[in-house]
């Protein structure tokens, strides 16, 4: 049997949007948010690329050896393929947990990666 999902970002993103995995799947944005695991960050759906590979057991284990423990808010951005706006608004309604040091936030990265494979929603916490 071929690969099912052949070529395609789970190559090159860990972190993928819904538009990227339907492509890749070739499904509908709804079909691929209601059935594949997703991590919801605001407004928009994210998914492990780890997560949407292991539906297929016959895909290849994907390596992730570059996982940085602490990055900053423009690598978290660009990991999760958001602009920095919104990764700093997420930050401040406590979305995306981060830790400031100075003027400047930090965020564990395993702790966001762990919540994306687990298909977490990132939301402000109840008060």
């Amino acid at each position: 049997m071929s690969n099912p999902v052949g070529p395609g970002p789970h190559q090159t993103h860990r972190v993928l949007t819904a538009n990227e995995v339907a492509t890749w799947l070739g499904l509908s944005e709804p079909t691929v948010i209601q059935h594949v695991p997703n991590s919801r960050i605001g407004n928009e759906y994210r998914f492990w690329r780890a997560s949407v590979c292991a539906l297929f057991p016959e895909v290849e284990p994907v390596d992730d050896d570059d996982d940085a423990g602490v990055i900053t808010i423009e690598e978290l951005a660009a990991r999760l393929r958001l602009s920095t706006p919104t990764v700093r608004a997420r930050i401040e309604d406590k979305s995306i947990p981060a830790t400031r040091i100075g003027k400047a936030f930090r965020i564990y990265w395993p702790t966001i990666r762990d919540r994306l494979a687990e298909g977490k929603d990132f939301a402000p916490p109840q008060d």
